[in-house]
């Protein structure tokens, strides 16, 4: 088995979608190769899913919820 961090981000509008986009991005680069759209069918609020892998994973693991969210954020 590997290493993932399954990251959600809920928003309260799905601002991307208001926008004529997805919500799906995808890259090489850490933390996260891809993010996706996993908002409820009725639009209530927008979240956004990302999942953190292999080496990068590793070295979140056992951080506390501030450092990963520090180290999250400013990568976006």
């Amino acid at each position: 088995m590997g290493s993932v961090i399954k990251c959600l981000v809920a928003y309260d509008k799905l601002f991307w979608r208001t926008r004529g986009l997805n919500g799906i991005t995808w890259g090489d680069g850490p933390p996260t190769p891809g993010v996706f759209d996993i908002s409820p069918d009725d639009e209530e609020i927008g979240i956004l899913a990302g999942f953190i892998e292999a080496d990068n994973a590793v070295h979140l693991t056992g951080r506390s919820m501030a450092e990963r969210k520090k180290q999250y954020s400013e990568a976006a």
